[in-house]
Formats: C-alpha cells, sequence, structure tokens
C-alpha cells in the first residue's frame, strides 16, 4: 500500500507525554506546585488521586497528571492533552526534559490502511535478509489490534504505531491508527528549548512524527499541507465515567435485586447515601 498520496484526516497532532524534573530550591519548589494544580484539575474533572512513585521520586497521580519529590529534587509527568496544554509552562518551569512524546492520530473510515501489514511488507521488501538501520517489531493480537514499532526503547527516539480504536476499547472511533514517536536524552532537551522559547505548532508535530518513519523508506498517511484537525471525534473518559458504567452494568442489576427482596431504605443505607 502507496501511503505517499494519502491525506487522511487528523484527529490529533500534539504531545502525548512529558516527564521533566527540576533541582531541590526555588526551581523544584515551582516545579512542585505546577505539578500540584494539575493533578487537582485532574480530580476535579473527575480522576480519583492515587499514591505514585517513578524512580525514587514519592507523590501522587490522578488522570493524566503525576507529580513527585525526591532526594534530587521535583518530577511532573503530563499525558494526552494535558501534557500538550502545559507543555510550554513545563518547558520554562523545568530544569530536564528526560522524555517527550509527540503523536499523530488519523481516522480511516474507509479501511484503507493498516501499518502492521503494509509497513511489514515495505520494510521486508527493502531487507528480504533482514537488517536495516533500525529494527521493526509487529506485535498482533488476532481481533485485538496491532501494534508496529520502529526503533528500540533504550534509543533516543522510537515510534510506535496502533490501531488506537482497539487499544482505547471504543473511546476513539473505529480506523484510528495513532503514531507515536517517544524522543529521549539530547532530543527531549532540545524539544523543552524550542518549547520554551517559541510556538509549536500542531504541523510542525505532525511533520517531526512522519519524518522519522521516513528517513527508514516508511511513510505516513497524512499530509500538513492545509492542515485541519478534528478532534471532535475523541472521547476521554475519566475515573468517574468508567465507575458510572461499571455501576449500571454490575451494580445496578443487583441494587435492584436487593430493593425488591429488602426495600429501598435498606439499599440506601447499606450504600450511605
Amino acid at each position: 500500500m502507496d501511503y505517499h498520496h494519502l491525506r487522511l484526516p487528523i484527529l490529533e497532532a500534539r504531545v502525548d507525554w512529558i516527564t521533566c524534573t527540576a533541582p531541590r530550591g526555588d526551581a523544584g519548589a515551582a516545579l512542585a506546585q505546577l505539578g500540584e494544580r494539575e493533578l487537582e484539575g485532574e480530580v476535579v474533572s473527575g480522576d480519583q488521586q492515587r499514591p505514585w512513585s517513578f524512580q525514587g521520586y514519592h507523590g501522587f497521580s490522578a488522570g493524566d497528571a503525576r507529580w513527585g519529590w525526591g532526594r534530587e529534587g521535583a518530577i511532573v509527568v503530563c499525558s494526552q492533552q494535558r501534557a500538550q496544554d502545559i507543555a510550554p509552562e513545563l518547558a520554562r518551569v523545568s530544569a530536564h526534559w528526560s522524555r517527550v512524546d509527540y503523536c499523530v492520530t488519523v481516522l480511516d473510515e474507509n479501511d484503507e490502511v493498516h501499518p502492521d501489514v503494509d509497513w511489514w511488507d515495505t520494510w521486508n521488501s527493502r531487507h528480504p535478509r533482514g537488517g536495516g538501520a533500525v529494527r521493526l517489531t509487529r506485535l498482533q493480537t488476532f481481533g485485538g489490534g496491532a501494534t508496529v514499532y520502529l526503533g528500540t526503547r533504550a534509543s533516543a527516539a522510537y515510534l510506535r504505531c496502533y490501531d488506537k480504536y482497539a487499544e482505547s476499547h471504543g473511546d476513539y472511533p473505529k480506523g484510528s491508527w495513532r503514531f507515536e514517536l517517544e524522543l529521549k536524552r539530547d532530543q527531549s532537551e532540545t524539544a523543552r528549548q524550542r518549547w520554551a522559547t517559541s510556538h509549536v505548532s500542531s504541523g510542525y508535530i505532525a511533520d517531526v512524527v512522519a519524518q522519522y518513519p521516513q528517513r527508514h523508506g516508511l511513510e505516513c498517511p497524512w499530509s500538513t499541507e492545509g492542515l485541519t484537525i478534528d478532534a471532535t471525534r475523541v472521547y476521554r473518559r475519566r475515573d468517574a465515567d468508567r465507575l458510572l458504567a461499571w455501576f449500571r452494568t454490575q451494580v445496578a442489576p443487583s441494587v435492584e435485586f436487593v430493593a425488591s427482596a429488602r426495600g429501598r431504605d435498606a439499599v440506601r443505607d447499606a450504600l450511605n447515601i
């Protein structure tokens, strides 16, 4: 399948993950305060706060925000749209970005592309005896989506492409394919400096994500010419939303049975409502 001339609709072209730190002192305190603020925003939006620890840092997480404090200072980790929203502020407040992910999600309603197969076949035609500058890996689940990895997790740049509809359990529409570029070390630091000093557009992110597979002979099914993004097709479920769904499907039948057998007052008393 030739992706070169495809122009699939783009649902997202944004930051998807940032891990950043700042040393003890005023810088660490400022980053920790920012992390607390973002965590509170997730709680207010309907996510549960939980204890969180990572590489010697200890703190809390809720939804797409995590923050902690350790011997070296403060850490903040943000993901999904929240990472995009506060990337400029994180770049200015933090001293170091150890990881940043850029993502592009396209919508293939006509079932035109299958990167798990298409990229694999292209790679095989280019490297019939194996090899290549980086490693291509495919993970396939029958009836449950697929993921292609370009590069290795230990490298400074690493790309994942996967069926976002399957991975999100329906939060994204059927036909959604997510392309994620994970940057670390010098590349994540370069990204921090860019975010701290200039505007980073969705078109720039879409180009950066596409350029990595293109360098290895693999095309992406979108174009940044006249870029438009339709984020209305994406649904973000909070912890409260998931629990409500569980109440409807798992708890409600039991409540109805007990209410009919012992009365509604007994149910309210047991549920403390």
